[in-house]
């Protein structure tokens, strides 16, 4: 496509793993010992061992265990306990979460001796194709120039680490688990249990520069994310205290977690990235997207994280293009509204022909579909409702936190508005970003 507002990367299809030859009963890879059953019971011995050196069960459910009686598809998960043993080697303390992938389980590697999230894949086809994905992301990640080099990069850390990974078949049921370290709760769940209030500034702060640290080392690998949001971001440790009548962090360190759907610049670029809220305009258009999706998606977060209400609370495309123009006082450029221009393909390959000619057969189609003369067909036919959701819509110099005063706080709001630059060819780069004057306070305090 001819437009300045689309990459020039090329994409190609990722190779999927997908085969009932990657399971067999028991078999464990990529680091841990090969076993023979999948799990079994803990002895009385074992579990008296186990407490007196202090991994007792917990004795309630905590604010981070979620109970699975309203499963509808229970069948298709692994059916695992607490206090049972998983592979003769992971001790079942509890459930950490669940997703529509499957579950997050609290466990203890009596290997190692150390605790650890197990993330058990559930038997569907798309999700344990997925798993691979991750896995095979992760892996290639990190030891690029990551944790697994020689020479690791600090800001690696700042991305989540996958330990290792097996692969097992469990009552005729397929299953992939993967296993991470033990962190906090996510910055959506913190948020959660603080009546949405928001975080305090300072806080903000922190989280925002880690984030784009991670994302800078993503994007030099050549790395999209494409699903940031707060609940993907997690605190390492999630102590806190209580300040002005609300839990406030005691540390504020993060990790980027579920890298399931992230995908290099020589993979297939799907047409749709990002939950809803946080997708950037060159995604709802239909165009080639790059790491610059990623950062629009940081200043949806830092907003929301801010106020404790998302920015673009909408489920339409339409209605959702509206409020971006509203949040930033201006109309779409015409390269999100535009069709595109016809590109010369002398010099294309005939796999950059494709990719080429598909991607602006898609725009064109969001075009034809939201767009007349250039701008978006609103308010159009809208309902009376869908045209005051966007009237209240907070505008970027309006977004301030509910516990400190920075109504005046014109770097904020700098940020934000460079972040959310509807061009992706002039948002605001990971690299740029911090360096941004918003983040000079805290800069120093982690890795370069």
């Amino acid at each position: 496509m001819g437009s300045s507002c689309s990459s020039s990367a090329s994409a190609t299809s990722a190779n999927v793993p997908s085969s009932d030859s990657k399971f067999a009963e028991g078999v464990i890879s990529d680091g841990l010992d090969t076993l023979a059953d999948t799990y079994e019971d803990v002895s009385a011995e074992e579990v008296n061992m186990l407490r007196q050196k202090g991994y007792s069960k917990p004795k309630k459910k905590n604010a981070d265990f979620v109970d699975s009686d309203d499963d509808s598809d229970e069948e298709i998960h692994i059916q695992i306990k607490e206090g049972e043993l998983v592979l003769k080697r992971f001790w079942v303390r509890g459930r950490l979460g669940q997703g529509a992938f499957g579950r997050v389980l609290d466990v203890i590697d009596l290997k190692n001796q150390e605790r650890q999230a197990m993330k058990v894949v559930k038997n569907v086809d798309k999700y344990l194709a997925a798993a691979f994905e991750e896995a095979d992301i992760l892996k290639r990640l990190h030891a690029s120039n990551g944790l697994a080099s020689k020479n690791p990069s600090p800001r690696a850390s700042l991305c989540l680490r996958m330990q290792s990974y097996c692969k097992i078949r469990h009552k005729k049921n397929k299953h992939v688990c993967l296993f991470f370290p033990k962190l906090g709760r996510s910055l959506y769940s913190f948020l959660k249990s603080n009546r949405k209030l928001g975080y305090h500034v300072d806080d903000v702060r922190r989280f925002g520069y880690q984030l784009c640290c991670a994302l800078a080392f993503c994007h030099a690998n050549e790395l999209v994310h494409t699903d940031l949001k707060p609940e993907n971001i997690l605190l390492v440790d999630s102590s806190f205290t209580l300040k002005d009548g609300v839990r406030k962090p005691i540390k504020s360190d993060i990790c980027l977690i579920d890298f399931g759907g992230a995908t290099f610049s020589d993979q297939h670029h799907s047409s749709i990235i990002a939950t809803r809220q946080y997708r950037p305009p060159e995604v709802i258009m239909g165009l080639l997207w790059n790491t610059a999706a990623d950062m629009w998606s940081v200043g949806c977060i830092i907003s929301e994280l801010l106020t404790g209400e998302l920015l673009f609370p909408t489920h339409e495309n339409i209605e959702h293009l509206a409020m971006m123009e509203f949040v930033n006082g201006t109309e779409l450029p015409t390269c999100l509204t535009a069709f595109s221009d016809k590109e010369d393909e002398s010099k294309m390959s005939e796999r950059e022909k494709f990719i080429s000619r598909k991607w602006s057969k898609r725009h064109d189609e969001m075009v034809e579909e939201i767009c007349t003369e250039g701008k978006i067909k609103w308010p159009g036919g809208a309902s009376q409702r869908s045209v005051d959701r966007v009237k209240r819509t907070m505008k970027i110099e309006n977004v301030r936190s509910r516990f400190e005063n920075i109504s005046g706080d014109t770097e904020l709001h700098d940020l934000l508005r460079r972040l959310l630059d509807c061009n992706p060819a002039t948002r605001l780069s990971a690299e740029d970003a911090l360096k941004h004057p918003w983040f000079t306070s805290v800069a120093g305090d982690y890795p370069a």
